[in-house]
């Protein structure tokens, strides 16, 4: 008998020894509990991996790179991690981020659901400055959001492993940092593939002043 969840949440880490421990529990606090947690440590230089080996969880994988990826590489390594153990949910989280109890909850009842849809995703609250980052809840009208800027937060999504692996849809690291966004134009305008949200607030995103969004990142994004 097969008892492998059909989830694996996948959290990349770098360099995260400040932030990941809160994000981690995050997720071990779950309402929905029966998942895999992938953690792939990028060749951090500070505690990040210490930090991960503090948990005794049973769902807890620890991965750790020989080389630097970076954001883009290290997300297609574990959506390859995915497709090889059989996974049919990767739910994404970043490792500086927060996830509310009833996020994995909704996002796998949504794809239950719906055979059609490959993604779900929720909106987050901005820690910053207090603002929210509101995903529209149905497919056409993420397409349309789409056209205006990223239409769900990467750290709130599920992609449904096979529709996206079939396709050979993932993170382009020349895109960087727009790679998340890049993936939302050939999920919805290429590949012409559905996705739905929980229509609310599901997350914080903590700013993190040396993410890839920040810092140079800004005027790249802009290019």
């Amino acid at each position: 008998m097969n008892n492998q969840p059909k989830l694996a949440v996948c959290m990349p880490a770098y360099n995260a020894a400040d932030t990941i421990r809160a994000s981690i529990d995050s997720i071990l606090r779950q309402t929905y509990r029966d998942f895999t947690f992938v953690i792939t440590d990028d060749c951090s230089s500070d505690d990040t991996v210490s930090v991960i080996n503090e948990y005794d969880d049973d769902r807890i994988v620890l991965l750790r790179n020989r080389a630097n990826l970076g954001p883009a590489d290290i997300r297609n390594k574990m959506l390859d991690y995915c497709v090889e153990h059989g996974f049919e949910y990767m739910a994404l989280m970043d490792a500086d981020d927060i996830a509310f109890p009833g996020r994995l909850e909704k996002q796998v009842a949504i794809l239950d659901s719906d055979r059609n849809l490959s993604a779900s995703g929720s909106g987050m609250e901005m820690e910053e400055h207090g603002g929210q980052w509101l995903s529209p809840a149905g497919s056409d009208a993420i397409k349309v959001e789409a056209i205006f800027a990223n239409p769900v937060p990467t750290p709130m999504i599920i992609f449904r492993v096979r529709d996206i692996a079939e396709r050979g849809l993932g993170w382009d690291h020349d895109m960087v940092p727009c790679d998340d966004y890049h993936l939302w134009y050939k999920f919805l305008y290429v590949e012409n593939l559905n996705a739905r949200t929980t229509g609310d607030i599901q997350g914080i995103y903590k700013h993190s002043p040396e993410g890839v969004s920040h810092k140079n990142g800004i005027s790249s994004q802009e290019r």
